[in-house]
């Protein structure tokens, strides 16, 4: 795919609005050449060579409009235009040893170069139209030269500013209309030729910027060491090759001022697709014990070995991670050149990034780096574009995805950062964040920013600061065809917490789509370990869950339930919880919240270890369509009851009797919704497969701002496959529109059977584990209930009912003791009326088949018994499965309570 880009270039006028980059140097060179009898016998003399090119490049010579391939060993002369083409980068070597070496895109002319009689450089003149070169420019040790503007015998000319220098080494670029001088070596000074009373006098190892044609230069700041790599490594350059080649053919001067170009760029292939209609996408992924690096469109390439970034005039000792910032809407990556040790590592050669507001439309440009074996770093970036008219104070806010490189669609990581400011007279300052989340590290840090407006609402300026990096302990990877894609994890391990101290958890991503708001669901959040290639965290556990999301009016949730297996061979369920930030313009989320493990099993119990986890999932889906009563979400001012259907899918370790489930919920509704207040999810359904799975929930819910609806549930469930029941709880998060009457939703949580629940509840350990799970363990209530319809005889004794806390009100009711007798086998549609304690109760069968069974269970009254629930009236809902054979049958139930 491609996107066309049309620009207004603002270029050199003929009156010669110039800036112009002098060096003035402290040493003349010892020795001397004659070439003016050479130039009187052979014509123009050539004042220096191509000395390397890599990729293509062009020559325009003087006097003529057409250019042609440039090749290694080429003469310069004086009028020579030299261009690079994308992604190509070239080095011109001077008769006087000056080198320079330009970037890809960049255009230079050789406007004037001239020696003294002893071979020296008299004066030199170079004129960039536009892209990034680096000077190192060779000494003279015959006299000191004084540093002054007329006396500077070397100039790099770009539209903007004026600089001389006094030393060795030195970039220059001119992007976007802005000029930047970087000094790596020497002294010397900048300023505008429109200005020529404001000079900035700067020293090895700042910078300074001119933003337009009509400012000054900024104030000098310390140039980050990050600065330096970047611009080593966009005109660092390998042996390079023979010759290049060029695409277009006409060379000559730029185009005039207010002459408009088209640049046709390649869109980074995302991989993405849509979501079905109601607005949910899934994920898939293998079950296998290891994975490959493009499996799920993630890659373990965070880091990758390269030589060094060595360069002619001084070399970069300290072994890097290198992390290139790039904007999302353009292809122009930015390669690490290198030539010889020490060893840098990469995080990522391309990493997208853009501002995007109704008021502003900004390209950033920038990088992130650490040295080798270090966790305190530095990171920049550069921001141009249009801004509109800036207000007087507010939030930038930027971030995209990270390419492996240029030719892959493997996501390396995730960056996201907020600026705040205040602009007054032109100028924007302010101080702010960076975060960058990749698949085996997090990335945070301070920083400030400083820019310029104009009258045209251009906007120009850098960001920078420190930065800190840490390990993940833990990491999985979000994609979706919905077009949500991004890293969930943390830096400290998930296990020995607890709800009380939880492990610190962070999401970063982004999502293309544009409309909220808006649900996904991952049936696949699994833990990855992409140092070893298998599917455990990296202190040696393993998780395989379901996440919700849920984004919103510049909000978004998520929720996670997982199981896990850890090091020491325990199982259970993760659960975890997410909010933050979702910024609509530019499609990034920054969630922070917290997991934490809520054991069940003991080592003893489970046969698998955390390596093995992921090829040990046994999971089940049922499917349902029911109207126009449920499933139902009731509230105080609506309900919503129309034409409904929902999806459940199960998750467990193989051979235990507890896991997690996902559901997913669509429908319409009559009523006007409500704008706030307290919502009850009451779903009951016994169609799913055939009627062989009964489940429901209640809940407590909240409808929030966009529409959105947020909360808890407990629920239940029964299955004749099984022949059991159990008690789940967990996650809602959904959301509705006032204009179409439709409603959807996503739950995640936890289940588990209900003989096992029962055991859990009558110690403290499977108490507090219950806790965590948000499961009611607290005995408030005992109920038996009997009844008969002469065929079918029904005992369902022990019925339990638990609250949150004793004296609470009851959520949930559970037995494990049913039993009865029948005379002959019932058909399906019998119903046994049940009583007990006060209650009121009906057993309503609906299968009765191959040695199992499956019914439902309802009932009201004031219950009178043991517990503080005594003379309280009270509601239930539930479902109950078991075995029969022989006249007689046995069985478990559970549901909700209210």
């Amino acid at each position: 795919m491609f996107m066309k880009k049309t620009f207004t270039g603002s270029f050199r006028k003929a009156y010669g609005l110039a800036a112009v980059i002098g060096a003035v140097f402290l040493f003349m060179l010892c020795s001397a050449l004659t070439h003016a009898a050479l130039a009187a016998e052979a014509g123009p003399a050539d004042v220096g060579y191509i000395s390397k090119i890599e990729g293509k490049a062009d020559i325009t010579r003087a006097g003529s409009a057409q250019a042609v391939p440039a090749r290694q060993g080429d003469k310069v002369f004086v009028g020579d235009v030299v261009r690079t083409k994308p992604g190509s980068k070239a080095e011109l070597t001077f008769n006087d040893k000056t080198v320079v070496r330009l970037a890809p895109e960049t255009r230079i002319k050789v406007d004037e170069y001239l020696f003294n009689p002893e071979g020296g450089r008299k004066k030199a003149s170079l004129y960039l139209f536009r892209g990034k070169v680096r000077g190192v420019v060779s000494t003279f040790k015959k006299k000191v030269i004084p540093v002054s503007i007329s006396e500077s015998t070397f100039n790099i000319q770009t539209p903007t500013a004026i600089a001389g220098v006094r030393g060795t080494d030195l970039f220059v670029f001119y992007l976007r209309g802005t000029t930047g001088v970087v000094f790596n070596d020497g002294l010397g000074f900048v300023y505008n030729p429109r200005l020529p009373g404001q000079v900035v006098d700067i020293r090895a190892g700042q910078s300074t910027f001119i933003l337009h044609p009509e400012a000054p230069p900024l104030p000098p700041k310390r140039s980050l060491n990050i600065e330096f790599l970047k611009h080593s490594s966009d005109t660092a350059i390998e042996n390079g090759g023979e010759n290049g080649t060029n695409g277009e053919t006409e060379g000559g001067e730029e185009p005039a001022s207010g002459d408009e170009g088209t640049v046709v760029t390649a869109e980074a292939d995302s991989g993405e697709g849509e979501a079905d209609d109601n607005g949910i996408a899934s994920l898939d992924e293998t079950g296998s014990e290891s994975f490959d690096d493009d499996e799920g469109e993630f890659d373990s390439s965070s880091s990758r070995s390269l030589s060094a970034l060595t360069e002619t005039g001084g070399t970069i000792d300290d072994a890097t991670e290198y992390t290139d910032l790039q904007p999302i809407s353009e292809t122009s990556e930015v390669a690490l050149e290198t030539t010889e040790a020490p060893t840098v590592t990469v995080l990522s050669s391309s990493l997208g990034g853009f501002i995007r507001s109704p008021d502003a439309d900004l390209d950033v440009q920038g990088a992130v780096a650490f040295s080798s074996g270090e966790t305190a770093g530095e990171w920049y970036y550069d921001i141009a574009g249009w801004a509109g008219s800036p207000p007087d104070n507010g939030t930038i806010t930027m971030g995209g995805s990270g390419q492996a490189d240029s030719s892959s669609s493997t996501t390396t990581g995730y960056w996201i950062s907020f600026m705040d400011g205040s602009y007054s007279n032109g100028i924007m300052s302010g101080a702010g964040a960076f975060y960058y989340l990749t698949g085996t590290s997090f990335i945070s840090g301070d920083g400030t920013v400083n820019g310029t407006y104009d009258s045209t609402g251009s906007f120009s300026g850098s960001a920078a600061g420190t930065a800190t990096e840490d390990d993940l302990a833990f990491v999985t990877v979000l994609y979706s065809p919905g077009l949500l894609s991004g890293f969930m994890g943390g830096t400290s391990s998930i296990w020995g917490t607890s709800r009380s101290s939880p492990a610190y958890m962070v999401m970063i991503g982004r999502y293309l789509g544009g409309i909220t708001p808006r649900l996904w669901l991952n049936q696949n959040a699994f833990s990855l370990n992409f140092g070893n290639s298998t599917y455990t965290t990296y202190d040696g556990g393993a998780f395989f869950g379901y996440s919700g999301m849920l984004a919103a009016e510049g909000s978004a949730n998520s929720s996670l339930y997982a199981l896990y297996i850890d090091p020491s061979g325990n199982a259970g369920v993760a659960v975890g919880s997410l909010s933050g930030l979702f910024h609509y313009e530019s499609g990034m989320m920054k969630m922070e919240g917290s997991v934490f493990p809520a054991l069940i099993r003991a080592d003893a119990f489970i046969p698998y270890t955390a390596s093995n986890l992921l090829s040990n999932i046994s999971s089940a889906s049922y499917q349902s369509s029911v109207a126009p009563a449920y499933p139902a979400i009731y509230g105080a001012a609506s309900s919503f009851t129309g034409s409904s259907s929902w999806d459940i899918s199960t998750s467990s370790i193989a051979g235990q009797d507890w896991g997690i489930l996902e559901s997913i919920g669509n429908g319409t509704y009559t009523s006007s919704a409500p704008v706030s207040g307290a919502l009850t999810l009451d779903f009951y359904n016994d169609g799913f497969n055939s009627s062989t799975m009964i489940a429901g929930a209640r809940g407590d819910l909240t409808v929030g701002v966009g529409n959105t609806i947020t909360g808890g549930f407990v629920g239940y469930g029964a299955g004749q496959d099984s022949a059991a029941s159990w008690i789940s709880a967990g996650s809602f998060l959904g959301t509705f529109s006032p204009a179409s009457y439709t409603w959807q939703s996503i739950q995640t949580g936890a289940w588990i059977e209900t003989s096992l629940f029962i055991a859990m509840t009558q110690t403290a350990a499977g108490q507090a584990s219950l806790q965590a799970l948000d499961i009611p363990y607290a005995e408030v209530g005992r109920a038996n209930l009997t009844g008969t319809d002469g065929n079918l005889t029904v005992n369902m004794n022990d019925v339990t009912f638990f609250a949150y806390s004793s004296g609470a009100a009851a959520k949930i009711w559970a037995t494990n003791n049913i039993s009865g007798s029948y005379v002959t086998d019932p058909l399906a549609g019998a119903s046994v009326a049940l009583s007990g304690n006060g209650l009121s109760s009906s057993f309503n069968v609906k299968q009765w088949s191959t040695n199992t069974w499956l019914s439902s269970v309802s009932g009201a009254g004031t219950y009178s018994g043991t517990g503080t629930l005594n003379g309280s009236s009270v509601n239930m809902v539930g479902a109950a499965a078991g075995t029969y054979s022989g006249g007689t049958f046995s069985g478990t139930g559970a549901g909700a309570a209210y």
